[in-house]
């Protein structure tokens, strides 16, 4: 049975949620702040909008980046093969060139030696396009009009998947709310 985020609405695996916490999809503290009601690891807890996924912009249907504004490169520096030596995306025989990525993720050995990854702006979208009408633009997490039913759906499922004493669960995923609503005033 599925658990709802009360943010997203992004379906998690009760098992990993309420059963044995911290050995499904998500850690024991993601699982804690997923009860209290704060959000997923999907949402990033809310923090960022779950139309535009943070990127600030309109969903563009752009085949290349699949509207995330940017796409994962690579770079063997030693490759056999000249093309593989620049920056790259895709996969053999769509392999294209690109920019120099704006962010390095991280290094890996293959058969060809040392392998540079990174995240580079999409050659076709270059993630511009009309700002996101959920968030304004911003990429900042903004309530939906329909909250209260993600709640209210996320907090049923969550009753009917745990063990745990039902005014247990209640006091815990509500408890979120009204901490940010006494830190307000």
């Amino acid at each position: 049975m599925d658990i709802f985020c009360a943010k997203c609405a992004q379906p998690w695996d009760s098992y990993g949620i309420t059963i044995d916490v911290g050995h499904g999809d998500m850690t024991a503290a993601e699982a804690r702040r997923f009860r209290r009601g704060e959000g997923c690891p999907s949402c990033e807890f809310g923090t960022v909008c779950v139309r535009c996924r943070g990127t600030k912009i309109k969903p563009n249907n752009c085949a290349t980046c699949f509207t995330k504004g940017y796409v994962y490169a690579w770079r063997c520096r030693t490759a056999n093969n000249p093309d593989y030596r620049n920056w790259v995306f895709g996969y053999s025989p769509c392999i294209r060139r690109c920019d120099e990525p704006f962010q390095m993720i991280k290094g890996r050995m293959s058969s060809e030696g040392w392998v540079e990854e990174g995240k580079s702006v999409c050659p076709d979208c270059r993630a511009e396009g009309e700002p996101c009408e959920a968030c304004g633009g911003t990429g900042a997490y903004a309530e939906p009009k329909d909250a209260e039913r993600f709640r209210n759906h996320a907090l049923s499922s969550l009753l009917e998947a745990s063990d745990e004493p039902p005014i247990a669960l209640i006091d815990n995923f509500t408890s979120g709310d009204g901490d940010a609503e006494k830190k307000k005033k």
